[in-house]
């Protein structure tokens, strides 16, 4: 068994010694090599158990403009609005509701039927949902982001390019006006466009950049872009902050089959990706 070890292994040098040659020197050479690998093992092991997070205080007395400030991650514990399904006309279509969650939202173990793919394509191209998707499209000018022409709604279906199945998820979230009715920030209040675009382990929510957000100078795509200057001047949050007002909605639904109200937020680095499932904070209605 060793000698066919070493002739199959592509270990350099247990060849020779399956094959006798030399092998008292490439027995030495093969324990060196095991006591040099178990030697950086141990030591590289004690090095990292003996690591800790090392903080360093440039200046307790900096002033607190020169503190960027941070972003901050809004979420709607309801993925899915209660007026949405009323304005698509499944309020009271609790089969189609069912299929609809699960084909974009909740997924489920058993493929769709050609049967059940007909009922949501159905559901897909029906003038309520058509109306609704370019209402969308014209209200966030998302179009305008990824350079689409602005669509139409011609009674009966959006004249856009863009496939209606990939706003759905969107779409629920954050029906009419938004989730933000109005947002405050260095005295400047506006909504900016604030509509929930981020992935999350909670589902679509909205990173709000305070600095650029609410930068009437910076364009849709500059925003999308826009990367801070080293040593640039910031705007901190000493004498002013971020003030949301929330447009909250009540629906038996979130990312997961859940009850309840309101939001939840979290504070992140520029350029962090928000995680809900920790250190969030609880906004009720």
């Amino acid at each position: 068994m060793w000698a066919s070890f070493c002739g199959d292994t592509s270990l350099h040098g247990y060849q020779y010694v399956g094959r006798n040659e030399r092998r008292p020197i490439w027995t030495l050479v093969i324990l060196a090599s095991l006591g040099l690998a178990l030697y950086f093992l141990i030591s590289n092991t004690t090095d990292y158990m003996d690591s800790t997070t090392i903080t360093t205080l440039k200046s307790s007395t900096s002033k607190l403009t020169n503190i960027y400030y941070p972003s901050v991650t809004v979420c709607s514990r309801n993925q899915i609005r209660e007026t949405f399904w009323t304005s698509i006309g499944l309020k009271d279509s609790p089969l189609k509701k069912k299929k609809m969650l699960q084909n974009f939202f909740t997924g489920r173990a058993k493929a769709m039927s050609d049967e059940e793919n007909k009922t949501l394509k159905g559901i897909m191209m029906s003038p309520e949902v058509q109306k609704e998707f370019c209402e969308y499209l014209i209200h966030t000018r998302l179009y305008i982001k990824l350079q689409q022409p602005k669509p139409s709604y011609n009674g009966s279906a959006c004249n856009s390019s863009m496939e209606v199945e990939d706003f759905i998820n969107h779409m629920s979230v954050q029906y009419g006006k938004g989730q933000f009715i109005l947002a405050g920030f260095f005295n400047e209040s506006s909504n900016y466009e604030l509509y929930p675009d981020i992935g999350t382990d909670m589902g679509l929510c909205k990173t709000i950049r305070p600095m650029v957000d609410f930068n009437d100078l910076l364009s849709l795509k500059q925003k999308d872009e826009f990367l801070i200057p080293k040593g640039a001047d910031v705007i901190s949050g000493q004498t002013n902050g971020i003030t949301l007002h929330l447009d909250s909605e009540a629906y038996d639904h979130g990312y997961k089959p859940s009850a309840g109200a309101g939001a939840s937020l979290v504070v992140v680095q520029q350029g962090d990706q928000p995680l809900l499932g920790s250190g969030k904070i609880k906004l009720m209605p």
